[in-house]
């Protein structure tokens, strides 16, 4: 049985003209959530920090706010639909005693976008809060009515 990678098949479709046309970038984005992923692990390592466990339940609420943004041409923590993380988080049906996010606009890249975070106190706090156990990741590209061309969101929860 042969397995592709997911990254090659999303550049076969990308590529090909007979086939419906995929964005590459479209396909990279779990690829982009994966590396904000690993590299936010770093950053914990640097500080000694247990690596975060990836949550896929917890990835798709990441997506899902970070379409809600682009969609609605919004930036923040609240939900178009007046939601808060927490009530993002409960609604998917993820269990945590604690949660947080952070979110970005624009940066073209896995590595832009942490260092981002890094370089701002709150979202660092959030990378770094010792706690955490859990992360999720979105990306997703804008569109022609959006005011970026890249929305991110990552989702921290704390598991007992």
């Amino acid at each position: 049985m042969k397995k592709f990678r997911f990254s090659f098949l999303c550049l076969v479709l990308s590529l090909s003209v007979a086939m419906i046309v995929v964005p590459l970038s479209a396909c990279a984005g779990h690829e982009f959530e994966r590396q904000v992923f690993e590299l936010t692990n770093i950053e914990r390592a640097h500080y000694g920090l247990t690596p975060l466990i990836w949550d896929a339940a917890l990835a798709r609420v990441a997506r899902d706010h970070a379409i809600d943004m682009r969609d609605n041409n919004m930036r923040g923590h609240i939900g178009s639909d007046g939601s808060t993380v927490r009530e993002r988080v409960e609604r998917a049906g993820i269990a945590a005693r604690g949660w947080s996010e952070n979110m970005a606009y624009g940066q073209q890249t896995p590595q832009a976008v942490v260092a981002a975070w890094m370089n701002s106190p709150g979202h660092r706090a959030n990378i770094l809060r010792a706690e955490s156990t859990h992360l999720g990741v979105g990306f997703i590209e804008g569109n022609a009515n959006s005011d970026f061309s890249i929305y991110w969101a990552q989702k921290f929860i704390i598991v007992s």
